[in-house]
């Protein structure tokens, strides 16, 4: 159950377009703070738990569903790192997306669509043992 709380809880963060879902927990959670900066923009992320083989590949897949919501941000949260997000890597529309330094040489991110994208690792190791999220942003 804790697992499950930490996931809700760095969802929360990537959502603040006001709504967001991650499938098989049935959960939409909604922010009436926000409520003034933003139009509703549902941010989904389908996997709630990945598992990767050391050494293997593994894929998160992400959507929303705002078609003017131009740039997707991939964020990793380490457990050791209380609250302390890092960005992996952001993507704005049709053009290849910008991946930092530290995650270029196995991370890639694919846009297939504006409403669309994945963030993968290509040869997982122990050290990408954290929470990924996605979120959508009306900035170009």
């Amino acid at each position: 159950m804790l697992r499950l709380v930490q996931l809700l809880r760095i969802i929360t963060l990537s959502c603040l377009c006001c709504r967001c879902h991650v499938e098989g927990i049935g959960v939409s959670l909604g922010f009436q703070l926000l409520a003034g900066l933003c139009n509703g923009v549902m941010v989904t992320q389908k996997e709630k738990f990945i598992v990767i083989q050391n050494g293997s590949k593994g894929s998160f897949p992400c959507e929303h569903d705002d078609s003017s919501y131009y740039t997707v941000l991939w964020c990793q949260q380490k457990k050791d790192s209380e609250r302390q997000l890092q960005l992996v890597a952001f993507s704005v529309d049709g053009n290849p997306a910008i991946i930092e330094d530290q995650f270029q040489t196995r991370y890639s991110v694919a846009r297939p669509a504006t409403l669309n994208t994945s963030l993968t690792i290509n040869l997982g190791m122990v050290k990408d043992t954290a929470v990924y999220f996605c979120a959508a942003s009306k900035a170009r």
